[in-house]
């Protein structure tokens, strides 16, 4: 608690890292946004549904525009459901069929993975050498980009296999032992502690990449590959504290988007000014997401150096300084 508290006054004190991370999130929705803004136009100009979709989606309008395009989104919606349905989804090759909007997703996800890293290094980067703007923000997440990057592509691979090995495969060994379960709950159970192995392992392989991203930039007096090992050990040994701090940044997001969802600030999207209010709206809650995100990691940052349970003692610098 005091740790992530600490990391979002941080975060609100350097409303710069904030910022990087909102206008990369507008470079990336911008590479999505202008093919689906022509198709809703070219489709919606002659629709009777203009008026309703403005406020709520129609589904029933969706699904007709998807059997009449095909080739907008191909399978990527059913590819993207089956990763949690009760067989799970046997790897990369569901999305072979995706195109048109689905594909770009893939491709704007493929150079999320390369901002993430960059955004990681300039916040952390920038943590440790003091620095309070956006120079120093932009060195410092490219002077850590390749290290980053592959912890990055490291930890995505661990996530792969996880997945595969422990949802995907024994949803398969378990098929004919579920399929003669008394009951559906008794194979909804099954499901569930399937999902819930696959997301505790997940987080702990997300707790590891973190604390081996800090370790890195903290410890430069280190080679590369025992900084590796303080990470994952500082992982493990403040795993506690650590997955509080995830904790409450995942329930503060979800409130977040809770409240954005009862604001419903859609429904005022009827005149020009009422887009302008919503589009308003859209990035304060991007911004205030930010908000949140820096304060987990800078968060994370504090309980792994532990300042918010241990007081250096006198004469010792703080890192970093």
């Amino acid at each position: 608690m005091i740790a992530f508290a600490r990391g979002l006054g941080i975060s609100i004190r350097r409303p710069h890292f904030a910022i990087a991370i909102w206008l990369v999130d507008a470079a990336l929705a911008a590479l999505l946004a202008l093919p689906i803004s022509n198709f809703l136009h070219a489709e919606l100009n002659h629709s009777p549904a203009a008026a309703s979709m403005t406020t709520a989606p129609n589904a029933l309008w969706w699904r007709t525009a998807r059997e009449e395009h095909p080739d907008l989104l191909g399978n990527f919606p059913e590819a993207a459901a089956s990763l949690f349905s009760a067989s799970g989804a046997r790897g990369f090759s569901a999305f072979d069929d995706s195109s048109g909007i689905g594909a770009a997703f893939l491709g704007a996800g493929l150079l999320a993975v390369v901002f993430h890293a960059f955004l990681l290094g300039g916040i952390f980067g920038s943590l440790y050498a003091r620095g309070a703007d956006l120079t120093v923000f932009a060195r410092e997440g490219a002077r850590r980009l390749p290290a980053f990057l592959i912890v990055t592509l490291a930890a995505a691979g661990l996530v792969a296999a996880i997945y595969h090995f422990v949802f995907y495969a024994s949803g398969v060994a378990l098929a004919s032992f579920s399929s003669h379960l008394a009951t559906e709950n008794s194979t909804r159970l099954i499901v569930l502690a399937r999902l819930a192995s696959l997301v505790a392992l997940l987080t702990l392989v997300k707790i590891a990449a973190d604390a081996i991203r800090v370790a890195l930039v903290e410890r430069p007096d280190l080679p590369p590959v025992t900084r590796y090992l303080i990470g994952i050990g500082s992982a493990l040994g403040r795993l506690g504290p650590i997955l509080a701090t995830l904790l409450l940044w995942s329930a503060s997001t979800a409130l977040l988007y809770f409240l954005w969802s009862r604001l419903n600030v859609s429904s005022a999207a009827t005149t020009t000014g009422g887009v302008v209010l919503l589009v308003a709206a859209q990035q304060v809650f991007i911004f205030l997401r930010a908000v949140l995100k820096v304060g987990y990691y800078a968060g994370l940052r504090e309980t792994i150096l532990r300042r918010d349970a241990v007081a250096l003692p006198a004469g010792i610098p703080e890192a970093g300084a």
